[in-house]
């Protein structure tokens, strides 16, 4: 039965190109098969692959699995020839092959509709089928379809990886296999466990791997049937399988090449069932975002330890018993003791004056009112060195929880304040010099001020004393004198007066280069411009 196809818009053409280009083949098959699943509203799409040279099958893509990289099927329908659109007509047949594509169909009534084209310049055959209700499939444009799909097929290089998974496992071989009997008894086990399993013999091939190891490696378990396991492991890991079984380490981690030459780091235990019957069981989980962790982590820790190192300020670490976790060179230059380590018995109380002093700054730690919960800001103390020398500092901390919440640490930074006090000293020594120049100097300045001004007066006073002592002398003369002398004295007490009252200080040039006091500008009278 025929079905009418609709002509697949440029949108839809140009988002699943988008899709093509999301990451590895497998990847943009899985998510380009979601796309269409999605924006058609079907149950579920697949994309099989058939080998015309040999008339086998392999389930390539799915829009509900990922990682599939070719899982062999002996399809329960026949396919017809290529290049048409066939609607599967018969109930059974839609349950069957979706069952075998392992699609999950939410709705019974689904209906089932593939599309056959060849893959260009190749043996291969591409089989498009979709799942949902007729008016959705009506709407898809197969023949645009499997001609985007052949394409991206043909220009990867996935097709000879699945002529290459095909030429190690035949599927006749592979169904007609009976696995021992031993490994029957624990399937059941293995199937329901979340971690992958491999099972080796004494060659180290591969006879079994369980469904969570397909997720986890991205392998089908027909693809490495009869394949020794050091064929997809890195060389460094290989070498663990050189040993008889008994002497590979029960944990290890294993490097495994994916079929895109990606690297999973897989974490293994070396399982005891089935040693007796000459197997090796190995139960893997993929911890490669883990391991991506811990090297950031391990970047990053490295980072933070050269700061620590190379900081000029003193840092230290300890337990809240006092044993010390951190000293780093900065602390040791401080203390002058290179000897202290992790390893040290030296106590962290030993490097304060007295235990009161260490616990003083516990309790400081532990107050609010000095930093903050369980913090310290820069405070003033002093510390001890290996030498009995007290030294000045400046102590900031914090505590830090170790070992999940079980345990704290107190980080102390130390900074030395003698270089700090010393400078300090120097500068309070010169200030003091300074202000006893300056003293010296206003003391100079007032002088030559005072023997400036007074200077005059004194002289005239002295001058009209001398007259007055001639006995013959006119008394108008006399009487001149004394007028004179009265206002000469007043002049001196007012010039004394200003002395006393200077609201501000300022000087004018003298002889040479001494400067006496302005005791007009001083006292308040007008400025020089």
């Amino acid at each position: 039965m025929r079905v009418r196809e609709n002509m697949l818009s440029l949108k839809t053409i140009n988002d699943l190109i988008d899709h093509f280009h999301t990451g590895p083949i497998g990847e943009a098959l899985h998510s380009s098969l979601t796309f269409l699943e999605k924006e058609y509203d079907l149950d579920g799409v697949a994309i099989v692959l058939e080998d015309s040279s040999k008339l086998t099958f392999s389930l390539i893509a799915s829009s509900q699995m990922r990682n599939i990289q070719g899982m062999p099927l002996k399809p329960l329908v026949k396919f017809e020839g290529p290049n048409k659109t066939v609607l599967l007509t018969s109930s059974v047949n839609t349950e069957d092959l979706s069952f075998q594509l392992e699609l999950d169909l939410e709705d019974p009534g689904s209906l089932g509709i593939y599309y056959v084209r060849p893959i260009p310049s190749s043996i291969y055959n591409l089989i498009f089928v979709a799942f949902g209700a007729k008016p959705q499939l009506e709407l898809l444009d197969l023949d645009t379809l499997t001609k985007l799909f052949s394409l991206l097929l043909r220009d990867s290089h996935f097709l000879r990886q699945i002529k290459e998974k095909t030429n190690r496992v035949n599927i006749e071989d592979f169904e007609s296999e009976k696995k021992p009997k031993e490994i029957e008894t624990y399937k059941e086990l293995f199937e329901t466990t979340d971690d992958g399993v491999f099972i080796l013999n004494k060659s180290y091939e591969i006879v079994y791997m369980n469904h969570a190891g397909e997720s986890i490696t991205g392998y089908s378990r027909t693809a490495l049937s009869g394949d020794p396991i050091t064929n997809y492991i890195s060389e460094q890991h290989a070498a663990i399988f050189s040993f008889p079984p008994n002497l590979i380490p029960s944990n290890f981690d294993m490097d495994l090449f994916t079929t895109s030459k990606e690297i999973v780091h897989l974490g293994v235990l070396r399982s005891s069932l089935l040693i007796e019957e000459g197997y090796t069981v190995l139960i893997f989980r993929d911890i490669t975002e883990a391991r991506h962790i811990e090297e950031r982590l391990q970047s990053t820790s490295d980072f933070l330890m050269k700061l620590v190192d190379n900081s000029v300020v003193a840092i230290v670490a300890c337990e809240l018993n006092e044993k010390i976790i951190l000293f780093n060179p900065s602390a040791r230059n401080l203390f002058g003791d290179q000897e202290v380590d992790s390893q040290s018995p030296r106590l962290m109380s030993d490097f304060f004056p007295s235990q009161e002093d260490w616990n003083h700054i516990l309790d400081m730690i532990a107050d609010k009112r000095f930093g903050g919960e369980s913090r310290l800001d820069p405070t003033k103390s002093t510390v001890r060195s290996t030498s009995g020398d007290l030294i000045p500092v400046n102590i900031s901390a914090y505590t830090i929880p170790i070992m999940g919440d079980t345990k704290k640490a107190v980080v102390l930074f130390i900074t030395d304040l003698r270089e700090q006090m010393e400078m300090e000293e120097k500068l309070t020594e010169y200030r003091d010099r300074l202000a006893e120049k300056e003293k010296q100097a206003l003391i100079s300045e007032l002088a030559g001020a005072m023997a400036h001004e007074l200077n005059q007066p004194l002289m005239s006073i002295i001058g009209y004393s001398t007259l007055l002592k001639k006995p013959s002398l006119d008394p108008e003369k006399m009487e001149r004198a004394v007028t004179h002398i009265s206002g000469e004295a007043e002049r001196m007490a007012e010039i004394v007066k200003k002395i006393g009252n200077l609201p501000r200080y300022e000087t004018r040039k003298y002889v040479g280069t001494a400067n006496i006091l302005d005791l007009d500008r001083s006292s308040g009278g007008p400025r020089e411009s």
